[in-house]
């Protein structure tokens, strides 16, 4: 009995090892047929809420957003690869300062900066804090270098050294500021309940009475023409760098704006809900104006970044590349002198629902 024993487990020693050298000379041999895609596709698990662009080249791109995920491309759209900045918070915004320097923002108040081009991130220690809640909403680099961030409970940050340290520069209260840009001649806060603020040196400050009470969502500034978004379809502009603002109709149906991007001639690319784009030019006509190929009224516009001719939207529901030639047209219908936008499309090949 003792030998049959010692006789079977020969065999079935034998038959492992066998098995063994079959699989491994299996798969030794076995080669894909296909390349992997070098393309990773969005995982619909995560939402992206900011986007920055490289000031060097507008196909450089960086979308930021859920569990610290960021997603990066180097050709305009059409790739992406996956990183992750190492914060489970939700990042909201993000800006690229050229040189591989990103910096991003979020919940908790939590900064994030990244010398490689978003590969590998660090926090950034000692950020300015309040005991009550902490969400940083937007990040703009001014003309002057400095790195502004705003945000929740008052959250007015600067930063002198590239995104290394930051202050706060006003005094902390209950309401948020939704954003920040920069005039020939100061800084400006927008915020809720249609809050203004102005600084001409980022150190002393005054509060600047807007002709609403919506609370204003964006702001950009191109020379001396600026342009505010707001809740409701509020839309404030200025020709003399903020020494005025005038309300522009609009229609009762145009939705809440989320973003705004001014380019160099001073007109004005408008994003909201409803998956609508505006174009506002209005030092020939001071109203909004449709683009043509309207998105999909799920979509809802929570970024934008205009680049010259090309812009980048950050929709509800999928990044987009757009290039902006302006041509004049002119028929027996359309008045004198009117232009009107067309763009030629180019949906990137990311898609993922996004909302805040």
């Amino acid at each position: 009995m003792s030998m049959m024993r010692r006789r079977v487990s020969r065999v079935v020693v034998g038959l492992t090892v066998l098995s063994a050298l079959l699989l491994t000379g299996i798969y030794a041999d076995f080669k894909p047929s296909i390349t992997p895609p070098v393309d990773e596709p969005f995982a619909g698990r995560y939402r992206y809420y900011g986007l920055a662009v490289s000031p060097e080249n507008s196909d450089q791109i960086w979308l930021v957003g859920s569990y610290g995920q960021v997603r990066i491309s180097d050709d305009g759209g059409e790739h992406w690869r996956s990183g992750w900045t190492g914060t489970h918070q939700h990042l909201q915004d993000a800006v690229a300062l050229g040189n591989g320097t990103v910096v991003a923002v979020g919940n908790g108040g939590d900064i994030l900066r990244s010398e490689d081009s978003g590969q590998t991130w660090q926090a950034v220690p000692g950020v300015p804090s309040s005991d009550i809640e902490n969400k940083l909403v937007r990040i703009r680099q001014a003309p002057d270098g400095a790195l502004w961030a705003v945000g929740v409970m008052g959250a007015a940050l600067v930063s002198r050294d590239e995104g290394r340290s930051f202050t706060q520069v006003v005094a902390r209260e209950d309401m948020a500021w939704n954003d920040v840009g920069f005039s020939e001649n100061g800084i400006w806060l927008v915020g809720e309940f249609g809050r203004l603020s102005y600084s001409p040196d980022g150190y002393t400050w005054r509060s600047v009475t807007a002709p609403v009470s919506e609370s204003l969502m964006a702001v950009d500034f191109r020379g001396p023409y600026g342009v505010i978004a707001g809740l409701n379809g509020v839309v404030l502009t200025t020709e003399d760098s903020g020494e005025h603002w005038t309300r522009i109709p609009v229609d009762s149906a145009t939705p809440a704006l989320y973003a705004a991007a001014m380019d160099e001639s001073g007109e004005a690319i408008l994003g909201g809900a409803l998956g609508q784009l505006f174009t506002l030019d209005h030092r020939t006509h001071p109203f909004l104006r449709t683009l043509d190929g309207r998105l999909a009224p799920a979509d809802v516009v929570l970024d934008v970044d205009l680049r010259g001719r090309d812009l980048v939207a950050l929709t509800a529901s999928h990044p987009l590349k757009l290039s902006l030639p302006m041509r004049a047209r002119a028929s027996s219908d359309t008045p004198a002198g009117e232009r009107q936008l067309r763009f030629d499309r180019q949906q990137m090949a990311a898609r993922s629902p996004v909302i805040r």
